[in-house]
């Protein structure tokens, strides 16, 4: 997605620009709509311009406990500097981004695919219930049941059991 220096030293408010998710850098992110939504507002600051603004979508996830995919709502928040100063990239408290004077437009794709892809669960889950799948047979639990016992004499940690731990 690219933003032209007019566009954004206009001071966006809210702006709405509808983003084909083909159009961004691969990440690895599978999108359910080819349509991102992504609302930016700007204002002009002394090093070059503030935007901020939310990215919506829907993506979608594997569960880590029963495999199956799952749809996820996107609402990212973002702000971030477009500075022209080298020197004020280096600053901590505030994403900044370089953009030089002389150009006249802006790729903001890989930010947008960048906190996509940051704001993936570490550990997917598509139901705070999920019971995941079978350790026996494979079978997905929360779609059907299995008549698997566990056989709890052969345990990983039956070799621990024989350890003196009594030093003399």
């Amino acid at each position: 997605m690219k933003l032209i220096r007019s566009q954004i030293a206009s001071e966006l408010n809210n702006r709405l620009f509808n983003i084909s998710a083909k159009i961004l850098p691969e990440r690895g992110i599978v999108f359910l709509e080819d349509k991102i939504k992504c609302t930016i507002s700007s204002k002009i600051i002394d090093s070059g311009f503030s935007i901020w603004g939310k990215i919506r979508g829907i993506n979608k996830y594997f569960c880590i406990r029963c495999l199956e995919p799952y749809p996820n709502t996107l609402n990212i928040n973002f702000k971030v500097m477009l500075s022209h100063e080298k020197d004020s990239t280096n600053q901590e408290t505030l994403e900044t981004i370089f953009f030089h004077p002389n150009e006249e437009k802006i790729n903001l794709g890989d930010l947008i695919a960048d906190k996509i892809s940051l704001d993936e669960p570490m550990k997917p889950i598509c139901d705070i219930n999920c019971k995941g799948l079978c350790t026996q047979c494979g079978v997905n639990i929360n779609k059907s049941s299995c008549d698997c016992k566990l056989d709890e004499t052969d345990s990983p940690w039956d070799e621990l059991k024989k350890i003196d731990f009594n030093l003399k």
